[in-house]
């Protein structure tokens, strides 16, 4: 069907063409161009900030206060390309906007990019139909039983302690390094990989990787069983580089702190801390990067495989969709190479199949870009959370969350309240905001889901 792989070529790419060398901001044209007649941009509403313009698609009332701020820090960035896109699930982040994508030149904030790196989505059309004992409330139950002993969840990973489990580490150790000698790279092969501490659980931080390799996290991952409008049943999972990817994202973003105090660099507040590409630091960063990318790919095609066996079925790569949605790459836009970050944004080129998920309980969608040039070729990458995890809790019951989740089979808990829809962003006015973005391919309405409740957020 489709692969829609980020290849670690396009993601950590390092040739630049001389047209992009430049260490200026956008031109001042640009820059006249980009302010002039704001109400009539495609992204229809705008924040500016001393000439500069961040296009939205959502109304600048339905962006809370402590994002609005941080878009206006980001408009400060030296580098800055043109302008930047808000997409409409956009919220507070660490460090940057959920939802934000800035293109700039010669330059990357590990910050822009997100601490899950790679983080992203794979759906896979199962071939099966929503019918028969299939619609029975007993199978999926059964069925997500086996899923969970086969995907550890929340702080959770592969057990190591018996003969099976140490033959089936070594064969998913084994698909891992084929994985990354296909992208040009070693498991170990990394720049950060020597300053990279395992928990104590592992005996190092090959055995990490390979068992964490298939395992959910928590928060807003999920694995989730889905029917689409011709009964088709598809699987889908959500999750992303697991504590590896935060291990070299923390790394450095602590780097170009150091970096930026140290040559005294322009930066709109520590959290916007940026590397040169022109640098060492900033082509490692890249290439862990696109390493980590590469690593979350692997980890959601480990659940898939797991989550197929358990419904009969093998696991085939090209019938996947798979995209991430935390990460930067270079990218030809406006007639300039630049860095184009993505935090909480799916790539969107004309037709290139995506996937935008809703919250638990609420329509997810599989969908076709439209290369939207304003957006710099984005969409969203999901709902869009409306309030805070401390402020959904606060706010929820359990009472209220089993109700949103009628018409599925999937089970309402205390243990991930903040994951309730209603913590969320409509879904259908998301989409609705982000029509000249992406077309509708499948609308898929949700079955059952596999979620952490131990409070884990990676």
């Amino acid at each position: 069907m489709w692969s829609e792989e980020i290849s670690p070529a396009e993601v950590g790419a390092e040739h630049i063409e001389p047209a992009a060398l430049s260490a200026a901001a956008a031109p001042a044209a640009a820059a006249a161009e980009e302010s002039a007649q704001p109400s009539q941009r495609p992204g229809r509403h705008v924040i500016a900030n001393g000439g500069r313009v961040a296009k939205l698609w959502l109304p600048v009332d339905d962006i809370d206060d402590n994002a609005q701020a941080q878009i206006g820090e980001m408009l400060s960035m030296p580098r800055l390309f043109r302008h930047l896109a808000i997409m409409p699930d956009c919220h507070y982040g660490k460090g940057a906007t959920v939802g934000a994508v800035m293109a700039l030149e010669q330059a990357v904030v590990p910050n822009c990019v997100g601490v899950d790196i790679g983080c992203g989505m794979a759906a896979y059309p199962t071939g099966l139909k929503f019918e028969g004992e299939l619609k029975l409330r007993e199978f999926w139950a059964q069925w997500l039983a086996r899923t969970q002993k086969a995907v550890p969840v929340g702080f959770s990973c592969h057990n190591a302690a018996g003969k099976a489990e140490r033959e089936e580490n070594e064969q998913r150790r084994e698909r891992l390094v084929t994985r990354f000698a296909a992208s040009g790279a070693e498991i170990d092969g990394f720049h950060a990989y020597p300053l990279m501490q395992p928990a104590q659980k592992f005996s190092d931080l090959l055995d990490m990787l390979v068992r964490q390799a298939g395992t959910l996290g928590g928060g807003n991952h999920f694995l989730e069983a889905q029917r689409d409008e011709d009964g088709q049943v598809w699987l889908m999972v959500h999750s992303g580089s697991r504590n590896i990817g935060l291990k070299i994202a923390d790394h450095y973003d602590r780097l170009a702190c150091v970096l930026n105090e140290r040559w005294e660099s322009t930066r709109p507040n520590r959290a916007l801390s940026w590397l040169p590409l022109e640098t060492e630091e900033g082509k490692h960063y890249l290439y862990d990067m696109s390493w980590a990318v590469t690593y979350a790919l692997a980890n959601r095609v480990e659940m898939l495989i797991s989550a197929l066996a358990c419904l009969g079925i093998e696991f085939d790569e090209a019938r996947m969709i798979n995209i991430p949605h935390n990460y930067a790459a270079l990218e030809h836009h406006f007639g300039r190479n630049v860095i184009v970050h993505r935090k909480g944004a799916t790539r969107a080129r004309k037709g290139e199949t995506g996937i935008i998920p809703g919250s638990m309980g609420t329509a997810s969608f599989i969908v076709r870009g439209r290369g939207h040039e304003e957006s710099f070729h984005s969409c969203s990458h999901g709902a869009g959370r409306a309030m805070g995890r401390k402020h959904a809790l606060r706010e929820l019951n359990t009472g209220q969350f089993e109700a949103a989740l009628e018409g599925t089979f999937s089970t309402a808990s205390a243990g991930y309240l903040d994951e309730a829809p209603m913590a969320y962003k409509n879904i259908d006015t998301v989409m609705a905001r982000q029509a000249e973005l992406v077309e509708v391919v499948h609308e898929l309405r949700p079955i059952i889901t596999l979620k952490s409740g131990d409070g884990s957020v990676d």
